[in-house]
C-alpha cells in the first residue's frame, strides 16, 4: 500500500503518536519512514549576541536528540532521520515531494480548542502536501 512515509514530529506527545502510527503501517507494507523536524538553525538566525547565537546551536543539538530518541523507538523499522529548515508546513511538504512520499503522518498537540481544531503547520501541509497526510490522535 505505502512505499514511502515522512512523519513530521515536534517534542509533543502526540508526535509519539504520530510516529507509532507510522510505523504500524511500514510494518504492515514494508514502507520507509522518514522522521523530519524542522528546526531554525544557527545559520538561519543571526544574532550579535554570542549567548544567543548559542541558544540557535543549543535548539539545534535538542532536535538531533528528539529526532534520534523517536528513530531509536522504531529501530525495527530502520527509519531515517533528518532535521529540515523552518518553515515546517513549506518543507515538509517539499521534503515529501523530494522523496515521493506516499504518506506523510502528523501528531495532534493537544493544547486549546481552537489549537486542537488544526493547528498552522498541520493546515498548511493538508492544503499542500503531494499525497495523503494522516494526522494520528
Amino acid at each position: 500500500m505505502f512505499r514511502s512515509i515522512l512523519v513530521a514530529v515536534d517534542s509533543s506527545e502526540g508526535s509519539n503518536r504520530a510516529v507509532d502510527v507510522a510505523a504500524e503501517l511500514a510494518r504492515s507494507s514494508g514502507a520507509k519512514i522518514t522522521i523530519v523536524h524542522a528546526v531554525a538553525g544557527p545559520g538561519a538566525m543571526v544574532f550579535e549576541d554570542p549567548s544567543i547565537a548559542a541558544h540557535g546551536e543549543d535548539l539545534v543539538e535538542e532536535s538531533e536528540k528528539l529526532i534520534q530518541r523517536l528513530a531509536d523507538r522504531i529501530a525495527d523499522v530502520k527509519p531515517d532521520a533528518k532535521l529540515i529548515d523552518m518553515p515546517a508546513a513549506n518543507n515538509i511538504v517539499q521534503t515529501a515531494q523530494a522523496m515521493g512520499a506516499d504518506l506523510i503522518v502528523l501528531g495532534v498537540r493537544k493544547r486549546g480548542f481552537l489549537d486542537q481544531l488544526l493547528g498552522r503547520v498541520t493546515n498548511g501541509v493538508l492544503h499542500h502536501a503531494p499525497c495523503s497526510v494522516l494526522i494520528a490522535r
